[in-house]
């Protein structure tokens, strides 16, 4: 799924039969995968240090930000956020 998708509504552009509630169960569902799977014993995605796929996933998941998306229930992803956040070439 593409992220632009859910700026759809905001932007009023895309399909207008946009459906949000399936779209967000999707994006739940997904963040749920990502911390049971990725950051399940792992600091980063491919262990202690973080790796490429981190830097893009981080950029995918944090543009939920701009929709004010609620990450309390994902603690895992949230520490792992902080924990991109505090790399000199992310921010």
């Amino acid at each position: 799924m593409a992220f632009h998708t859910l700026f759809a509504p905001i932007t009023k552009t895309g399909d207008p039969t946009f459906n949000s509630e399936w779209t967000y169960k999707v994006v739940k569902a997904s963040l749920k995968n990502f911390e049971q799977i990725y950051l399940k014993d792992n600091k980063f995605l491919g262990g202690e240090n973080p790796c490429i796929g981190d830097l893009i996933a981080f950029f995918d998941i944090t543009m939920l930000e701009a929709l004010e998306f609620d990450f309390s229930a994902y603690p895992k992803i949230l520490k792992w956020i902080g924990e991109m956040k505090k790399i000199a070439e992310v921010q």
